[in-house]
C-alpha cells in the first residue's frame, strides 16, 4: 500500500475509532469496550468518510462480521480489538488475516453501497444493535 495513503486512511480510521469509542462508552450496556457489536456500524463510517476523502473501498461481511476493503487486498478494520488485535485501526493484506482468522475475514458480501450493507444484515438477521444508522447510509 501507498505510504501516503496508508497515512491518509490512518488519519480518518483514527478519528471515526474515537467516535465509535463514544457510541460505545454511551452504550456500554449494548457494546463491550472492545468495540464487539460495532462493526457493522463503525465499517459504515468509515466508509462514508473515506468516500468523502476520495478514497474508495467496499464493506466486506463475513456471518459475524463487517471491515472494510481496499484495492480488493488489504483488510482495514477499526473494530479488530473485538477479537484480541492490539491495533485500533488493523490495516493487513486479506491473504495474510485469513491465515490469522480466517472465520471472521471469510468474505460473503462485499460491496461499495452503504445502504446495501443494512439490507444485507437484516436479511441475514443481524441484531437491530449492531445495524448501521441509516443516515450514515445515505
Amino acid at each position: 500500500m501507498n505510504p501516503d495513503i496508508r497515512k491518509k486512511i490512518l488519519k480518518i480510521a483514527y478519528r471515526v475509532r474515537r467516535e465509535c469509542e463514544n457510541i460505545q462508552s454511551n452504550n456500554s450496556d449494548c457494546f463491550p469496550p472492545d468495540l464487539g457489536g460495532l462493526c457493522a456500524i463503525s465499517s459504515v463510517k468509515l466508509h462514508k468518510e473515506l468516500e468523502k476523502s476520495g478514497i474508495k473501498t467496499e464493506i466486506a461481511i463475513t456471518k459475524t462480521h463487517c471491515f472494510l476493503l481496499f484495492k480488493g487486498k488489504y483488510v482495514i478494520d477499526i473494530t479488530a480489538t473485538q477479537f484480541g488485535f492490539k491495533e485500533r485501526v488493523l490495516i493487513i493484506p486479506l491473504s495474510k488475516i485469513l491465515n490469522i482468522d480466517f472465520d471472521n475475514y471469510n468474505i460473503k458480501h462485499l460491496t461499495n453501497n452503504r445502504s446495501d450493507t443494512r439490507k444485507y444484515l437484516i436479511q441475514n438477521r443481524w441484531a437491530d444493535t449492531n445495524l448501521p444508522y441509516i443516515s450514515d447510509t445515505l
